[in-house]
């Protein structure tokens, strides 16, 4: 505040305040209004930010709308999410900063002054990532409208949860809780990782999964993707889950239209202990398409989805071209972590292996091979506990596929 700095005592000063952390609305700057009208003063906002999206997008507009200058606080910082640029964490700096908080031993000159450069190197522009719902939000006219592809989502294919539209809460996303306005730092995202919006980010331990998941969901929050679907057909798509909780369940929407539902996602044992369920035979047209994730029910962590083409619509592929296969099972059988699959076929084409517990589970060794016409072998070195498993070969030619569902036992 500036009650010892007005009446201004020279022609050419400017009052320069910060803003953090607080509400978004006109009272919270009518004081610097009206020292701006009574002495006739620019007013220029020195240092904002670190904040989420939302709340930069809203404290933006509101400078502009009373003509307020604004400088941002900062566009890099060090593995951010709230800047334009993140630049990297470099190895053996942490040591350095141990050392120089007293929390570990002096570290070796060649190893500080290695960590140190490697530090400013990292500062290079190009060295860092870009935040884009940051610049987005800061400067796309149409950011509190319109939602945008981050990335470009391609059906069949993989879609990440956390590569979520850019846009505003309520355009691109909905989230309980998506900015702060109680004088700390932070935002609305409670895992603090990958993005900067209301949606709630962490790393991910899922070996099967994207490095990143959306956690801590709400009933009635949603996510929007922008996709891109270039077969028309019947899809089946895996979701990876994981609870502590259970009881939670997502609904999936396609321009607006219920596509399919998860059912009630149950305990796994962990909210990082990740599973596959499934929303089978789902119908989906060709073209761009907005997809929409939303959460009925609280209480699961949700990582990669993966939409696999069941039947499509192209006519150089039929679904049920008939041709010979005919698999001989897995050897050994029991098995101890090598086991080879073997079957035979009169034609070439590509294949792929997928492994199940009993429950149905689909647990990640999803093998992708090429096959001739003959006997065939196809080794997998599975990483398992002893006990009963399903797995099931997919054999596609280009003009039909046929799928075997079999059974093999581990043995340790």
């Amino acid at each position: 505040d500036f009650p010892q700095l007005t009446p201004p005592f020279d022609d050419n000063m400017v009052y320069s305040f910060h803003k953090y952390w607080n509400a978004v609305d006109v009272g919270t700057i009518n004081y610097l209004l009206q020292i701006r009208s009574v002495h006739d003063t620019p007013l220029w906002v020195g240092e904002t930010g670190e904040n989420s999206n939302a709340w930069f997008y809203n404290v933006r507009t509101l400078f502009e709308q009373y003509d307020v200058g604004w400088n941002w606080w900062t566009h890099k910082k060090i593995e951010t999410t709230t800047s334009p640029l993140s630049a990297p964490f470099a190895p053996g700096y942490e040591a350095v900063l141990d050392y120089w908080r007293g929390n570990g031993p002096r570290p070796a000159r060649e190893d500080a002054r290695d960590a140190l450069f490697a530090m400013a190197e990292g500062l290079d522009m190009d060295s860092c990532v870009v935040r884009p719902g940051v610049i987005a939000s800061l400067f796309d006219p149409e950011f509190n409208s319109v939602n945008k592809p981050v990335t470009h989502h391609t059906i069949p294919g993989t879609i990440n949860p956390v590569d979520y539209d850019l846009g505003n809460q309520g355009i691109a996303y909905s989230d309980e809780d998506y900015m702060a306005t109680s004088g700390s730092p932070g935002g609305g995202n409670t895992g603090g990782k990958y993005r900067n919006d209301g949606v709630d980010i962490e790393r991910s331990t899922d070996p099967f999964g994207f490095e990143y998941n959306v956690g801590w969901t709400e009933a009635e929050e949603w996510l929007l993707y922008t996709v891109d679907i270039e077969t028309e057909g019947t899809y089946d798509i895996e979701l990876r889950v994981a609870s502590a909780d259970g009881g939670g369940e997502l609904r999936l929407f396609l321009d607006d239209t219920e596509i399919g539902a998860t059912g009630i996602i149950g305990n796994t044992g962990g909210w990082q202990n990740w599973i596959s369920t499934w929303i089978r035979g789902v119908s989906l047209p060709n073209g761009i398409h907005t997809l929409k994730l939303q959460v009925e029910s609280t209480g699961f962590n949700l990582n990669s989805l993966f939409f696999t083409l069941k039947s499509g619509t192209d006519p150089e592929i039929p679904e049920n071209q008939p041709f010979f296969a005919s698999v001989a099972g897995s050897y050994p059988n029991p098995a101890s972590d090598l086991v080879t699959i073997r079957f035979e076929t009169d034609v070439s084409g590509t294949g792929t292996i997928h492994l199940f517990d009993t429950l149905g589970r689909e647990l990640g060794y999803n093998a992708q091979f090429v096959f001739t016409p003959g006997a065939n072998s196809v080794p997998l070195r599975l990483n398992v506990e002893s006990g009963i498993y399903f797995y099931r070969l997919n054999l596609d030619t280009g003009t039909g596929r046929r799928s075997f569902d079999e059974v093999m036992v581990i043995s340790r």
